[in-house]
């Protein structure tokens, strides 16, 4: 799959990737509700402020020039399946301060014990911050007038779901994320690190319809060597149609 313009699509996560969850972002670390670096394409690349303007130490885009470019490549197979995806972007913050962004996701789903599945995802580039679920990372570091640059950030997640009945089942998800920001320009605020663990048990009375507990417990690590961690519990229901 290959799209450069059009409405938003979904890169290094297809759907089935991730399975059922209370906390339909999950999995969440940190108070910041980050992810293990699912990326979300969007549609519009520049998203550019009302001003056309970037503050200082902002991940600005404000005048790309060209839409992202994402590619993924999908097999399914009796065991499972695997995607593989791919990211580039260009990075403008006015005409002199611009940089270019890549990223690369690897996904998988492994049938194990009867309906019971193990998922897990490891991604990494430069200048995906956008693409972090929730944006808690940073895309790239602007010092306000012509210097921008594009900040790294690698993650992965692992999940094991397990089956109880036909109609309950419970998911155990770890995730983690590792950002290397420019402090020089950015400051010692930013999270340097973020991690999380959820469990929840989730019971489908009937097809289409999910309920669930959820319990979340993250943890994050700034750049300044600050540590916050939050636990909570999350109860949801969920109707497709």
């Amino acid at each position: 799959m290959v799209q450069l313009h059009g409405p938003p699509i979904v890169t290094g996560e297809y759907r089935f990737q991730r399975p059922a969850r209370a906390d339909f972002y999950s999995p969440r670390t940190a108070a910041l509700y980050a992810t293990a670096l699912h990326f979300f394409a969007r549609g519009n690349a520049g998203n550019p402020p009302a001003t056309g303007a970037a503050a200082i130490g902002s991940p600005s885009n404000a005048f790309n020039q060209v839409q992202d470019f994402t590619a993924q490549f999908l097999t399914n197979r009796p065991w499972g399946h695997v995607a593989f995806s791919a990211l580039a972007r260009q990075i403008q913050a006015n005409a002199h301060a611009k940089d270019f962004g890549y990223g690369l996701s690897l996904a998988w789903k492994v049938n194990t014990f009867g309906k019971d599945q193990v998922y897990g995802q490891a991604n990494g580039g430069t200048g995906i911050g956008r693409y972090l679920n929730d944006g808690v990372g940073e895309g790239a570091a602007f010092n306000g007038t012509n210097l921008l640059n594009s900040q790294t950030a690698i993650g992965a997640f692992a999940a094991y779901q397990h089956w109880w009945t036909e109609t309950v089942r419970s998911t155990v998800f770890y995730g983690g994320d590792v950002f290397d920001n420019d402090t020089a320009i950015v400051g010692l605020t930013n999270n340097r690190s973020i991690r999380g663990i959820h469990a929840n048990i989730i019971w489908s009375p009937v097809p289409e319809t999910n309920i669930g507990l959820e319990f979340i417990h993250g943890q994050r690590v700034t750049d300044a060597g600050l540590h916050g961690e939050f636990s909570r519990f999350q109860a949801g229901f969920q109707f497709g149609f």
